[in-house]
Formats: C-alpha cells, sequence, structure tokens
C-alpha cells in the first residue's frame, strides 16, 4: 500500500466544461503498486507523471481507465545502479497528476 502525502493543488480553469485539479505528490511507493484517485484527492485521473527522488532508479506510471470514476495509476519501477536493470523496491517518488 502506497504512503501519498499531497502537497500542493492547483485550479486550471477552463473557457468550457469543469475546471481541471494539478495535484502535486509525494509518494513511497515500490514497482507495481496502483494510486488511486482518492489517495490523491481527485475523483478521476486523465494524466500522470511519476518521477523517483533517487537517481538510480527510473520511475514512470500507467494511467489505467483514464476518465473513469475512482480509477487509479500503476507506478513502475527500475534500478538502473548495476550493470543489470532490475526491478526497484521501496521509492521516493514525485507524482504530479492531472484529474477532476
Amino acid at each position: 500500500m502506497p504512503v501519498v502525502t499531497v502537497k500542493h493543488t492547483f485550479i486550471l480553469p477552463r473557457a468550457k466544461g469543469r475546471s481541471m485539479l494539478f495535484v502535486w505528490a509525494d509518494a513511497q511507493v515500490a514497482d507495481g503498486e496502483s494510486i488511486n484517485a482518492r489517495d490523491l484527492g481527485l475523483k478521476t485521473i486523465y494524466d500522470a507523471e511519476v518521477q523517483s527522488n533517487n537517481a538510480n532508479i527510473v520511475a514512470a506510471c500507467t494511467v489505467v481507465n483514464p476518465g473513469s470514476f475512482d480509477n487509479h495509476l500503476t507506478v513502475h519501477g527500475s534500478d538502473v545502479s548495476g550493470t543489470v536493470a532490475t526491478a526497484a523496491g521501496s521509492f521516493h517518488a514525485i507524482v504530479k497528476a492531472l484529474g477532476i
């Protein structure tokens, strides 16, 4: 279970339709873990980006069912400090998500 701490929330106004929220959060995650939209204070996630705080870990994420109610993102991390990339254990990351 990832530990997520929301640091900043920005409202992005739109000319038509509903305003979007941009959420900036810190997370303690492991390779293959999921972060739910409600963990970030959102109803749904449209797009997200994950960056590792460790220079030896390459992090990425996949938004599952973008725009669906209470969806989630799956975090992927690879430890590239050795000669062969391996799945990362637990690591600190910055999560940036766009949703409502």
